[in-house]
């Protein structure tokens, strides 16, 4: 039997409040599913602290403070307040060793927030156009931070001295953005880095469960054992054909699998296809606010063993869904819920439960078009 989890989040701008979903077995823990992280701050030692993503930096110089602390960061729900877009909203926190809230340092803190050409698009900006804000809670605004774009490293940053809620966006107007087509593709070929997965083609940024995913010998790889982990980018469409190239992993224990039309909450909306090394295929569905459907809502056996390179392809048309492995078809027709409209995001998915990481699922390459 398979056991699944769901996530609950709280009303807007607030804190995640759940697990991240799972698809089989365990579940991840409760402070990377909800983009959580901490780093411990010493007086006269800089500290840095970065997001689950790496896609949000903070450095905490040496002279911030004269006592000791927790940075911590976790992800909420980005919020458009007046004529300011937010594409990245997050909350940053110091705690002093008994318990106080610290909000304000000796020295500024800097921020560093990584962006796609996805965000751009999303915003309506060009990339010299992005800021970093802070939410005034009294005005129910977003104030600028002093922020420089460097457009080669694909970063904004910017400096404060005080923590509150924060958001990385712009506000439209000027010059248009050039538009990136709906979709995704990846081949994974740029150097090894064990604990950051990067972008796509097309410079969308790859976002993790939490988990730790990376680049090994140009694939997509994971570093984090005995879990269920996953690595989404937006493709700006629901109706998804995702293609995963799934290299050798003969006898490996846990799923390599597709997770489509998923919500930004990763909770509202998730479509979940899992393939065995032995050649099984299984569908799940995650919808009304994290239930899981009570069994695999479809399911088959291809007979295509993982001891060579497989490809995994799951065609989404609105409630029509369609699996293939190796261009033979194992699910035909299956009826699914129709995805809303910000069900846009599609993952890779790993299984890291073989005792051999050798044998943990790693992808050669991942595409999505719209249907």
């Amino acid at each position: 039997m398979v056991k699944v989890w769901g996530i609950g989040v709280l009303s807007l701008i607030l804190l995640l409040a759940a697990l991240l979903p799972a698809s089989v077995g365990a579940q991840a823990g409760a402070d990377a599913a909800r983009g959580s992280v901490r780093s411990e701050f010493v007086p006269g030692r800089a500290a840095r602290l970065r997001s689950p993503d790496s896609r949000v930096t903070l450095d905490v110089p040496a002279g911030a403070l004269a006592e000791t602390a927790t940075f911590s960061h976790v992800d909420v729900e980005p919020t458009n307040l007046g004529s300011v877009r937010i594409a990245r909203a997050f909350r940053l926190t110091a705690t002093a060793a008994d318990g106080r809230a610290i909000t304000r340092f000796q020295s500024p803190l800097t921020i560093s927030v990584a962006y796609s050409e996805t965000d751009i698009q999303s915003l309506g900006i060009v990339a010299s156009a992005l800021r970093v804000y802070y939410h005034d809670e009294t005005r129910a605004a977003w104030v600028e931070l002093p922020s420089t774009v460097d457009t080669t490293a694909r970063l904004v940053v910017a400096t404060t001295d005080h923590f509150t809620h924060l958001g990385a966006g712009g506000e439209p107007g000027g010059p248009t953005p050039t538009p990136v087509p709906p979709g995704a593709s990846d081949a994974f070929e740029r150097p090894d880095d064990p604990i950051f997965l990067g972008s796509d083609d097309a410079g969308r940024h790859w976002i993790t469960d939490g988990t730790i995913w990376g680049i090994c010998g140009g694939a997509a790889c994971v570093a984090s054992p005995e879990t269920d982990t996953y690595a989404r980018i937006d493709t700006q469409t629901t109706s998804q054909t995702a293609t995963a190239t799934i290299l050798p992993r003969a006898g490996g224990i846990g799923y390599a699998g597709i997770a489509m039309a998923i919500t930004w909450d990763w909770n509202t909306n998730l479509l979940w296809i899992g393939l065995t090394s032995g050649g099984d295929v299984e569908v799940w569905t995650l919808t009304g606010g994290g239930t899981w459907s009570t069994t695999a809502i479809a399911t088959a056996s291809t007979g295509l063993a993982a001891d060579v390179t497989r490809t995994l392809q799951a065609v989404l048309t609105g409630s029509t869904l369609s699996v293939t492995v190796d261009g033979t078809p194992a699910i035909t027709s299956l009826t699914v819920p129709t995805p809303p409209s910000g069900a846009t995001y599609a993952a890779i998915f790993a299984g890291t439960y073989d005792p051999d990481s050798a044998k943990w699922p790693r992808f050669a390459s991942f595409t999505v078009v719209p249907s």
